[in-house]
């Protein structure tokens, strides 16, 4: 699929896992372009079944035919020429530096992770194509993710995330999907549960059984997951309290207009 402004529009399916706490929690996915992405239906389909759908928080873990299911779908992104991309931190690890602060209601754990996955994805994507990011639904966080894309896509400081001409932005739209509404985020959803329990016990069952996901990429993406001695200075150098009050402004726009 081609756009009027970059070479092609890459599409994001994204999911979270482990926001309902204060440990870690990670919101990942993949980018690929159409082609790559109808690939990817078919051999997803096919290295689940016979399961027809693959939610990982229904997955019970005890028996070996669904370790070697994990290992048949941990396989298929990369197969299928997906890019993974995610983002992934601590609450508990700046709560503290934002508590009474205005930032303290927008900078959930879920917006810290989109934040940073979204900044590294659009700088890694090829330069002259545009981004369109597919959430799968959380109603608690949306109306916010909705405000901090906007504020990402009306970013102008960063050449990185700018096409060539300097002026458009490289995020070309976003939208949120009902959960379970398309197979798509499913290899989100395993690749974010993957990283919650890589990062949360290396060594329990549900991690090693999980890890073929990120193994298959060399554990590496674009993103960030952030540890405590990297997300306190940002958190201290206004970088997040800048975006915050950006998303404050435009809510407030929002507002307005709706009491017009």
């Amino acid at each position: 699929m081609l756009t009027s402004i970059g070479n092609q529009l890459q599409t994001a399916y994204v999911d979270e896992s482990g926001q309902e706490q204060k440990n870690w929690m990670f919101v990942a996915g993949f980018v690929g372009n159409d082609d790559q992405w109808r690939t990817t239906a078919t051999a997803w389909k096919e290295a689940i079944a016979p399961r027809k759908t693959l939610h990982m928080n229904k997955l019970r873990f005890n028996k070996d035919c669904q370790r070697r299911m994990l290992e048949r779908a941990g396989v298929v992104p990369k197969y299928c020429g997906l890019t993974p991309i995610l983002g992934g931190v601590r609450q508990s690890d700046y709560e503290d530096l934002i508590v009474g602060t205005a930032a303290e209601k927008l900078m959930k754990g879920y917006m810290c992770c989109c934040f940073a996955m979204v900044t590294n994805a659009l700088r890694g994507i090829p330069a002259t194509d545009r981004l369109e990011i597919v959430f799968e639904r959380q109603d608690e966080y949306w109306w916010m993710t909705d405000i901090a894309m906007q504020v990402l896509a009306d970013a102008r400081e960063a050449p990185d995330m700018l096409l060539p001409d300097g002026k458009t932005s490289k995020l070309a739209s976003w939208k949120s999907v009902p959960k379970g509404s398309t197979p798509l985020t499913e290899p989100a959803d395993y690749f974010a549960y993957s990283l919650l329990q890589l990062w949360r016990d290396k060594n329990s069952l549900r991690a090693q059984w999980c890890k073929p996901i990120s193994e298959a990429f060399d554990y590496e993406g674009l993103g960030a997951i952030m540890d405590r001695e990297m997300i306190r200075p940002i958190m201290r150098q206004g970088h997040m309290q800048y975006l915050c009050e950006e998303a404050t402004r435009k809510l407030k726009k929002i507002y307005d207009k709706s009491k017009v």
